[in-house]
C-alpha cells in the first residue's frame, strides 16, 4: 500500500474513533440528566470509552459495541417514554 492510503485508513480510524467517544459520551450525559441511567448503561459506557482509550480497537471493539448499543437502545427508549402529552399526540 502507499504511503497515502495508509494515512487516509489511519486518519479514518481516528475520525470511527471519536465518533464512537462522542456517541457514548453523549447517551450517558442525556440519560444522567434525565436521571434515567441504569448502573449497567453508566457501566458499559465507562468501559466503553475507557477501552477505546487504552486498548487496540481490534480487541475491543465488540466491548465497545455492546456499550453502545446498550447505551443507545436505553437512550431511544427512555426519550420515547418522556414525551410531553402534546408531542405524544401529534406522533
Amino acid at each position: 500500500m502507499s504511503e497515502l492510503t495508509l494515512l487516509l485508513l489511519q486518519v479514518g480510524f481516528l475520525i470511527l474513533l471519536w465518533f464512537f467517544v462522542f456517541a457514548l459520551v453523549y447517551s450517558l450525559i442525556e440519560q444522567l440528566s434525565n436521571r434515567t441511567a441504569t448502573g449497567l448503561v453508566c457501566l458499559f459506557a465507562a468501559l466503553g470509552v475507557w477501552d477505546l482509550a487504552f486498548g487496540p480497537i481490534y480487541k475491543n471493539l465488540p466491548d465497545v459495541m455492546l456499550a453502545l448499543a446498550v447505551s443507545l437502545t436505553a437512550a431511544k427508549a427512555v426519550t420515547r417514554h418522556t414525551k410531553k402529552p402534546a408531542e405524544a399526540m401529534d406522533a
